[in-house]
């Protein structure tokens, strides 16, 4: 009996592990990742997100001479350019609505709700829905991996209809180590990296959305696990998804590594291969700096 169609979204804040776990699940024969769709609009028109590795495929080439997207998008756009067509739901996580939300998510759900269910919202998910769709059909898979991370995109996911069902894989990973990687990554090589209060409250924030997020999503469409678990016992993680999403068993790789992937957005490491292991390098830093460690601590059990 064949598997039924399936929509697995990943939901976490960035540097959490989200490729990671894409290009594990990306392994599996009945699987294709499409890497972040949110991000499909930028590589389309070549702006925004995106300009590090020139808003290509991962496969190297730009979208409309790769041959997955270059067969895929036809059929989603049907002739538009992409200028007027939208894939992402946009929101502000540091705001005070974001926070209200957050800590009284049944109180506050109302600005939330409204934000998802307008019609520009409306619009991205039935874009999205006909990507998966196109996406389907042109490959024959039964899971396509879509690993945008945004809570608000999830949830409007969840709340309006789509051809297949959606799963959620919240992926979590230690504030500390999030804030750390956040600011690395925008700071040239040798730099010296500085963080503040701030920094950590915005990545604290940020999983307090998600979590209210998952409050209105039916406790069976969602898989909690966490980077370090990922990275440290990799085949254990993976049977917890292999039972959440019915999903064909399969070996865990020894490395993180693209295999005539055709996945747009991601970290910019993601085009080199790398054994799966887990980083803590950032526990150096907060060794230095005992008060961002102790914010950052208490945040984590928050």
């Amino acid at each position: 009996m064949p598997l039924q169609q399936q929509i697995i979204y990943i939901i976490s804040d960035k540097r959490s592990g989200s490729t990671l776990l894409e290009n594990i699940l990306a392994k599996s024969e009945v699987t294709v990742s499409l890497g972040e769709v949110a991000m499909l609009r930028n590589h389309l028109l070549h702006e925004g997100y995106g300009e590090k590795w020139n808003w290509s495929c991962s496969c190297g080439q730009d979208l409309e001479a790769c041959v997955f997207w270059s067969a895929v998008l036809p059929a989603v756009l049907k002739n538009d350019t992409g200028k007027n067509w939208e894939t992402k739901i946009n929101f502000d996580y540091a705001s005070f609505g974001a926070l209200l939300f957050s800590l009284f998510p049944g109180l506050s759900k109302k600005h939330v709700f409204g934000k998802i269910n307008n019609p520009r919202s409306r619009q991205v998910v039935a874009n999205i829905n006909r990507v998966y769709q196109a996406v389907f059909e042109y490959t024959g898979k039964q899971f396509i991996i879509d690993s945008s991370k945004i809570p608000a995109q999830a949830l409007a996911l969840s709340q309006q209809e789509s051809t297949q069902p959606v799963k959620f894989i919240f992926l979590t990973r230690d504030i500390r180590g999030i804030a750390f990687s956040k600011k690395k990554s925008k700071l040239k090589p040798g730099s010296v990296i500085r963080l503040s209060i701030k920094d950590l409250y915005k990545v604290w924030l940020y999983k307090k959305f998600c979590k209210a997020v998952l409050r209105f999503i039916p406790k069976e469409a969602v898989l909690q696990i966490n980077y370090e678990e990922l990275a440290t016992t990799t085949e254990k993680t993976l049977q917890q998804v292999f039972t959440f999403t019915g999903m064909p068993s399969f070996a865990a790789p020894q490395y993180m590594e693209l295999i005539d992937d055709h996945t747009i957005g991601g970290t910019p490491g993601r085009f080199q291969r790398k054994e799966i292991k887990l980083d803590e390098g950032w526990k150096k830093y907060y060794q230095q700096h005992r008060l961002q460690n102790f914010v950052g601590n208490i945040f984590n059990k928050s």
